[in-house]
């Protein structure tokens, strides 16, 4: 394992995090007329600075990839055989993927989408939201199993639950009045369990061999 290598991946996702946030209460403020009750994604079309939220979707997608691409070179020789962590890895990788995406296609401004790209923003986006909790609670628990990543596991599990009741509510329209909010908290919490997960990554790379006996 390149301990190296890991904790760069760890370290580009985290501050992929921090930019994000950022970002998004920039555009948030520079759009007075817009409401966190719409979905995140009207950003990008609400107005002149619209190009801040395409930048933040392909942030999003960095951020997320380079997460993945933490933990899979953590744990390359250790879950290679592990069919949960390879199916939760790929669809956390969609995940990023279709981030990339929404940046080249924006939605629409009426609902259902009209328009081809706004058509497939949408499947982008329920692609994104079916496969992200499913990949991060595979991954959870493959890390029960994973030397000094087991003690994140719970939590990580945990997170990975209430993000997939978050996008169920979306998906399924429920409180479609705060959609936008429910969408958020749905987004949020999966970069909170990135977040873990990298933390963890660059402070298990950190420490000597005689520490990580203790952990």
């Amino acid at each position: 394992m390149n301990e190296k290598a890991v904790k760069t991946w760890a370290r580009i996702a985290l501050i992929g995090i921090a930019v994000y946030v950022v970002l998004d209460i920039v555009v948030e403020l520079l759009t007075p007329h817009y409401s966190v009750r719409q979905a995140e994604s009207v950003l990008a079309i609400a107005g002149p600075f619209g190009f801040i939220m395409n930048i933040n979707f392909l942030v999003r997608g960095v951020l997320s990839i380079a997460g993945v691409v933490a933990i899979s070179l953590y744990v390359k020789k250790i879950a290679s055989g592990s069919v949960g962590f390879a199916i939760g890895r790929a669809l956390l990788l969609v995940w990023g993927v279709a981030a990339l995406f929404l940046a080249l296609f924006n939605c629409d401004d009426v609902s259902p989408a009209v328009t081809v790209h706004g058509k497939i923003h949408v499947l982008l986006g329920a692609v994104a939201f079916v496969g992200a909790p499913i990949g991060a609670f595979l991954m959870s628990l493959a890390m029960r199993k994973i030397d000094r990543l087991r003690t994140i596991w719970a939590a990580t599990l945990v997170v990975a639950v209430a993000s997939a009741v978050a996008f169920l509510m979306l998906l399924l329209k429920r409180f479609s009045s705060v959609a936008g909010i429910v969408e958020r908290v749905g987004i949020a919490l999966i970069l909170v369990w990135i977040g873990v997960v990298a933390s963890r990554l660059v402070r298990v790379t950190a420490v000597t061999p005689e520490q990580s006996s203790h952990e």
